[in-house]
């Protein structure tokens, strides 16, 4: 999943998925060598030169977070929440303030950083809740913060991650993704766990309090939503498995 820009993020969220595709705006699409090996999984820019980027190495080492300062022409590893933790995604609010949500020993974690990753707070404790992996967090300001993961994990903040309430809705599904339309409109795609052949994805019009179901993937095999950006309340595109492309 791509995010850029705050809130005027925009297709950016796909734009990885459609390259092939003529109706792009972007004409041309240079790659970046960022120095590790494995899935590079998650980016966000705060700003047109700052980014962060997590990871997996792929060689048993773990994840990994990397930041750029010149617009992504470099990038250099930057500290992790905490050791042997795995990163599921990264939300930066500006240059120095931003979360990153995983997991750290099967158990759920939420960090904080106020100075561009140098070091993290744990806002969540590793120690709480059940089994679980995060996936996605999402802030809509300072203050309104979203994350959501394996296991139908949805957590909440109204203080910046000082407290974060457990909303937890449908326990069989992973939720890969979440985006802020407002701060009652939200937005989340995932599918089972187990994959059993479905995909969906949610709405919520209360701030994340209640979801109601709105698209469906299905086909023969292990389907999945992976993105989802919204630049109005009303214009969205989902993309997951099986090169599946939706727009509203």
């Amino acid at each position: 999943m791509i995010k850029m820009f705050t809130k005027t993020k925009s297709a950016a969220v796909i734009a990885l998925s459609l390259l092939s595709m003529s109706v792009l705006n972007a004409q041309t699409w240079t790659p970046v060598p960022t120095g590790q090996g494995g899935n590079t999984f998650h980016l966000h820019f705060p700003s047109a030169k700052t980014g962060y980027v997590c990871g997996y190495d792929g060689l048993g080492v773990g994840t990994y977070l990397l930041k750029t300062t010149n617009r992504g022409n470099s990038y250099s590893t930057i500290n992790l929440p905490t050791t042997s933790c795995y990163v599921g995604g990264v939300n930066f609010l500006n240059d120095t303030v931003g979360y990153a949500v995983g997991s750290k020993n099967v158990l759920n974690m939420i960090s904080k950083t106020t100075d561009g990753g140098n070091t993290w707070t744990n806002t969540y404790p590793v120690s709480s809740g059940a089994a679980m992996q995060l996936m996605d967090v999402d802030f809509y300001d300072a203050n309104h913060g979203i994350a959501v993961g394996y296991y139908g994990a949805i957590f909440t903040t109204t203080d910046g991650g000082v407290t974060w309430n457990n909303n937890e809705f449908n326990p069989t599904y992973i939720y890969e993704n979440v985006e802020y339309l407002d701060l009652n409109h939200i937005w989340m795609v995932g599918n089972t766990y187990p994959a059993v052949d479905s995909a969906w994805a949610y709405f919520s019009g209360d701030g994340g309090l209640t979801w109601q179901k709105k698209l469906k993937f299905y086909n023969p095999g292990y389907d999945a939503m992976w993105g989802i950006s919204f630049p109005t309340l009303n214009d969205g595109w989902i993309v997951g498995s099986g090169n599946q492309i939706y727009h509203t």
